[in-house]
C-alpha cells in the first residue's frame, strides 16, 4: 500500500523507487504466499476483488510492475538464455509465490464459499462480512488520494456508477467451452486486477462461474478429467493474455495519472458494494443458486436476525479499518514524507 500511496502523492510522470522486500528470505516468502492465499480466496466470491486485497496488503504496484515487464526485452533475454536477468526483470520469485498462494486460496475456498453462499441461512452473514470489509477497504484506499475531493469527484463518480451498473446486469446463460473460457479468462483477469471489480462477478455475468467453480471437485472425484483439464488450460491462457496486456495499461495510468486512476478505482470499490448487499430477494427460486438472480432491497424494519447481520458486517469493517490504519501508520512512520501531488 505504501507503494501506491507514494505513486498517488508524486507528480505525474514520476515513478517511486521500489521498496518491496526481497522474496529470498523465509519470512518474506511466507508473507507473499499468505497474501496470495487471501487474494485467491477473495476472487472466489462474486463481488469481492483480488485487486482490492492486493491494494490493501501493499503488493498492488509490485504485482503490476512485474506483470507489465512480460514484453520484448524479456523475450530477448530468454532467447539469449540469460535466465537470471530474465527472472529478475519480472520478479519471478514474487510472481511464483503469489501465484501459488492464489491457486491454494481458490482451490481451498471454492467448496466452502459455494456451500455458505448456497445456504439461505448463512448467505446474508457471508455477504455482510464481505460488505463491511470492502466498505472499510474503500475508505482506506480513499485516504491514499491527497488531491482535493472536488477535483476527483468526476472520476470517482464515473467509477462508482460503472461498477454499480455492472454488478446489476443479468448473467448470460450458455454452456462454456474451451474457446469461450479463454475469452472469459481474459475479461475476468482484467477485472481481478481492478480494485472493486470482481473477476468472479464477471464470470457470473458471462455464465462461466458455476462451471469453473465445480471443476476442482470434479477433478478430485475423477470426472471428465481430460475435458476439465482442457478447459482449465484454455481459461489459464486467457488469463495470461489478459494479464500481460491490461497490466501495462493499468501501470501506465498509475504512473502518469495516479490521482485520477486511484479515484476511479476507489469509485469502483464503492459501486461494487451493490453485489454484496446482504439483504437480497431471490427472483429465480427454481434455479440452482449459482444461476439465481438476486435483487437487493432495504428492509422496512429490522428484526433480530437482520440486525445481527448488520452487526456482523459492522464488526468486520471495523476490524479491517483498525488493521488498515495501524499498517498505514507503521509504514508512514518508517518512510520519508513525500510532497502532495499537483494533479
Amino acid at each position: 500500500m505504501n507503494q501506491i500511496q507514494n505513486t498517488a502523492k508524486t507528480k505525474a510522470g514520476t515513478h517511486p523507487k521500489p521498496t518491496a522486500a526481497r522474496t529470498d528470505s523465509p519470512s518474506s516468502a511466507i508473507s507473499i504466499l499468505w497474501k496470495g492465499v487471501c487474494m485467491g480466496g477473495a476472487d472466489i466470491v462474486p463481488g469481492v476483488s483480488g485487486g482490492t486485497v492486493a491494494l490493501i496488503l501493499g503488493i498492488y504496484e509490485r504485482l503490476l510492475t512485474a506483470l507489465s515487464r512480460c514484453d520484448m526485452p524479456l523475450l530477448q533475454l530468454a532467447f539469449r538464455r540469460q535466465w537470471r536477468p530474465a527472472a529478475q526483470r519480472i520478479d519471478l520469485g514474487f510472481l511464483l509465490l503469489l501465484a501459488t498462494g492464489i491457486l491454494v486460496g481458490m482451490v481451498g475456498c471454492a467448496s466452502t464459499v459455494s456451500r455458505l453462499l448456497s445456504d439461505a441461512g448463512s448467505r446474508p452473514y457471508v455477504l455482510s462480512i464481505f460488505f463491511g470489509m470492502i466498505l472499510a477497504s474503500a475508505i482506506l484506499v480513499s485516504r491514499l488520494i491527497e488531491t482535493g475531493f472536488q477535483r476527483m469527484f468526476v472520476p470517482w463518480t464515473a467509477g462508482m456508477l460503472f461498477a454499480f451498473y455492472l454488478s446489476g446486469l443479468p448473467q448470460i446463460n450458455h454452456q462454456p467451452n474451451p474457446v469461450s473460457l479463454l475469452l472469459c479468462g481474459a475479461f475476468a483477469i482484467c477485472a481481478m486486477l481492478l480494485p472493486g471489480i470482481s473477476g468472479a462477478m464477471i464470470l457470473v455475468l458471462l455464465g462461466a462461474y458455476e462451471h469453473l467453480i465445480e471443476i476442482p471437485n470434479a477433478l478430485a472425484s475423477g470426472e471428465r478429467i481430460s475435458a476439465n483439464l482442457t478447459e482449465l488450460i484454455s481459461f489459464g491462457i486467457g488469463c495470461a493474455l489478459g494479464l500481460v496486456v491490461f497490466s501495462k495499461l493499468l501501470r501506465w495510468l498509475l504512473k502518469c495519472h495516479a490521482a485520477i486512476t486511484m479515484a476511479t478505482l476507489c469509485g469502483f470499490m464503492f459501486g461494487a458494494l451493490r453485489k454484496l448487499w446482504p439483504f437480497q430477494i431471490d427472483r429465480t427460486p427454481e434455479l440452482q443458486w449459482k444461476r439465481k438472480q438476486f435483487e437487493p432491497y432495504l428492509p422496512d424494519s429490522f428484526d433480530t436476525q437482520q440486525a445481527s447481520v448488520l452487526i456482523v458486517g459492522a464488526v468486520a469493517g471495523i476490524l479491517v479499518l483498525g488493521i488498515g490504519y495501524r499498517v498505514q501508520q507503521q509504514r508512514s512512520s518508517s518512510t520519508h514524507p513525500v510532497p502532495p501531488s499537483n494533479l
